[in-house]
């Protein structure tokens, strides 16, 4: 099984995906328009122009998932369309804002930019040579990341126009920084080679070292108060206040887990050697596996009250 995947996050019932279409060809998978979604009637019948699907619901023609038989997921699938063509070696989406995408290659040293309707990619910054950048987000001035190198880098560009703007050194010397997210104030992100956990003002200034010791930490997410992240060489999922205060292991001893997401009561993580998605509750319980069948999941988010992940 292969795809975009979705998974109520607190309830079992289905999920309602269709494809967003731009300039005559679907782009993507979004929530529902107000058009979709509606009951079928008992008869079967759905208003013009849609289909009843099999979890009894009114679809555009065309926009109806597939379920898969025996699990509570729903595989999405709709025709996609090229918005940059010949990224050789370019990693999964990065970052987007209202009008752009933002990603980089593996082993690339820029970061790339391009509307999200088709046009022109851009190069939004480079790096230089030994300089990779990994892990990108944004905000809505500006653009961040990490360059995961021995002595890599965070860095912070605003959204002006490539050339016209220099990048922001925020943190230098930084032990293989991986992945960051940001609030309001501050950007964080890992230092795997290091252990540690970190973040800088986003107007630049001192970073601080919130958590010390980690084996090897690399995905974060973010709430209103905390931090969470994976530790991949000592299998743990932790919590942290935002200030580094308040550290406790949420889950132990599980394998490598590669990524991970939240919702507003739980914790969502994926361990791809035993094609598992796990969860445990954000003040700490106990751990149960959510999935089993999932080969190669990455990619969590939670969002509308659902968990989505892709597959190999």
């Amino acid at each position: 099984m292969s795809g975009l995947m979705a998974f109520p996050s607190n309830s079992l019932g289905g999920l309602l995906l269709s494809c967003l279409l731009a300039t005559g060809s679907a782009s993507g998978c979004f929530s529902p328009n107000t058009q979709e979604g509606l009951r079928c009637s008992p008869s079967g019948a759905c208003p013009e122009g849609q289909s009843c699907a099999d979890d009894g619901t009114c679809y555009q023609v065309g926009n109806a998932p597939t379920i898969d038989a025996g699990v509570d997921a729903i595989t999405y699938e709709c025709s996609a369309q090229t918005l940059a063509g010949g990224q050789a070696g370019a990693t999964t989406l990065d970052a987007l804002d209202a009008d752009s995408i933002y990603w980089s290659a593996t082993g690339g040293t820029v970061v790339l930019r391009s509307p999200k309707v088709v046009g022109a990619v851009e190069v939004f910054h480079d790096s230089g040579v030994g300089k990779t950048p990994f892990s990108i987000a944004t905000d809505a001035t500006a653009v961040y990341w990490t360059e995961n190198d021995a002595l890599g880098r965070v860095m912070r560009k605003t959204k002006l126009s490539a050339t016209a703007d220099p990048a922001l050194e925020l943190a230098v010397d930084q032990a293989e920084p991986s992945h960051l997210v940001l609030d309001d104030t501050h950007v964080y992100w890992t230092n795997s080679a290091a252990g540690t956990v970190n973040r800088v003002a986003k107007a630049g200034g001192t970073p601080e070292e919130l958590g010390a010791g980690q084996g090897k930490p690399t995905v974060l997410a973010i709430d209103e108060t905390r931090l969470y992240w994976v530790n991949e060489d000592t299998g743990q999922i932790m919590r942290a206040d935002k200030d580094g205060n308040g550290q406790q292991q949420l889950a132990g001893a599980q394998g490598s887990p590669s990524d991970i997401a939240i919702s507003e009561d739980t914790v969502f993580w994926a361990l791809n050697q035993d094609n598992e998605i796990r969860r445990v509750g954000k003040e700490g319980g106990a751990v149960t596996t959510l999935l089993s069948g999932q080969a190669g999941v990455s990619e969590l988010t939670v969002g509308g009250g659902h968990l989505y992940w892709s597959t190999d």
